[in-house]
């Protein structure tokens, strides 16, 4: 049952934006009339506190918390709710706090672990916040893109060797996700404060096929190239970028966007070849 709760919990803490206030009215209302009718069910009480902090109505669903806990104090899943609030009204260690009456290392309970993980970032201990994500995703059978990214963001303030910590963490990512594209440019931009241009590089050529539009992926290619002193290279993988805008219709071709771009790609390339002494790219 507790559970049950948890994976109930994880599914009633959506961002406010997603969700249609309109929606949120009506469901509150519904919860409201099964409170009227079961005015000891605790669980009710919780439900409706979620959809009131959702609504941005801290006081009413912190009002709801609290009496779930007055009826039922063994609801262990209220403390979560009261953890999330407290951490949107800018205080981490009541947070902690809360979530300190919750056994955690319970299977199943891999979101509290992670509103734990935001807590203790929000206090500046990276290091305990990756720990807890790191636990929150062995548990998660079927963990979000965003869960990783938010990791690695943690593990990147760790020093000393954050970057590669970082890294390191969103391979694992890829590992179980695949190369997903929010994952691969945020491996690449590590592999670049790490120096290691060859990865970052051999990233751009894995999720490349993920791209209709190939221009703006080649150009980071060449930028990546440039700065690493490859102008050769660099220069092939802007003339290459040129060649994928010349294959976009010329109504696509002549916006605003597409001409600045292009415009941007010769210069780098006219830059280039005044380094290497091979003339300029044509107009």
């Amino acid at each position: 049952m507790r559970k049950l709760l948890f994976l109930a919990f994880a599914a009633l803490i959506l961002p406010p934006e997603l969700i249609a206030h309109g929606a949120l009215h009506e469901r509150i209302d519904i919860l409201s009339e099964s409170v009227r009718e079961s005015p000891d069910d605790a669980s009710l009480y919780w439900q409706r506190g979620e959809l009131y902090r959702n609504h941005g109505e801290a006081a009413l669903a912190e009002a709801d918390f609290r009496r779930a806990l007055v009826i039922d104090p063994a609801l262990d899943v209220v403390y979560l709710g009261l953890a999330v609030l407290h951490l949107e009204n800018g205080d981490p260690q009541a947070a902690l706090q809360d979530l300190s009456y919750v056994a955690l290392a319970e299977a199943g309970n891999g979101e509290g672990l992670k509103i734990r993980g935001r807590a203790h970032a929000a206090l500046e201990n990276y290091e305990q916040a990756v720990k807890d994500y790191d636990r929150a995703l062995a548990v998660d059978p079927a963990p979000r893109p965003d869960d990783f990214l938010e990791r690695a963001r943690f593990a990147s303030m760790v020093h000393p060797g954050g970057v590669r910590l970082a890294r390191q963490g969103l391979d694992e990512a890829i590992d179980r996700l695949g190369p997903l594209v929010t994952l691969t440019m945020k491996a690449i931009d590590f592999d670049l404060k790490l120096g290691d241009v060859d990865r970052a590089l051999l990233r751009i050529e894995i999720v490349m096929p993920q791209f209709d539009r190939k221009e703006t992926l080649l150009v980071k290619r060449g930028n990546i190239l440039a700065l690493a002193g490859r102008i050769h290279e660099a220069q092939a993988a802007y003339t290459d970028a040129l060649d994928a805008i010349d294959s976009i219709s010329s109504s696509r071709r002549g916006s605003d966007s597409y001409r600045e771009l292009q415009s941007r790609i010769r210069l780098q390339i006219n830059d280039l070849s005044r380094i290497s002494g091979k003339g300029t790219a044509s107009e």
